[in-house]
């Protein structure tokens, strides 16, 4: 039975903006109408807008980029971060635009 909107919830992410995510978000976009895609990189979200493409990986495979929201997670407080750095990485948010991003305070977790 084919993969239908309705049957996953309200909405289907893909992590990562490698080969393997690319392969996934193009199995998948034959299924669905719309995903949300998770890369780290803005000017790879850029790129891949204005090729319709990934520009790193798979680059024969081409998306209607208008089924596809873009998204980056940002986590925040790491030992060692200044004012500075974190001044800095609020005027990188401001210029990126990000259609949908993630903000998280860093936590020390037991074995990382």
């Amino acid at each position: 039975m084919p993969l239908q909107d309705g049957d996953v919830g309200a909405s289907i992410a893909i992590m990562g903006g490698g080969s393997w995510a690319t392969a996934i978000a193009k199995i998948v976009l034959e299924q669905v109408d719309h995903i949300t895609w998770y890369m780290r990189r803005q000017d790879s979200i850029d790129e891949f807008k204005r090729l319709g493409h990934n520009p790193g990986y798979l680059t024969s495979v081409h998306f209607d980029t208008n089924r596809i929201t873009f998204s980056s997670d940002i986590i925040v407080g790491f030992p060692g971060e200044t004012e500075a750095d974190f001044a800095e990485l609020m005027e990188f948010v401001k210029e990126a635009r990000f259609e949908r991003m993630g903000a998280f305070a860093y936590s020390e977790e037991e074995g990382t």
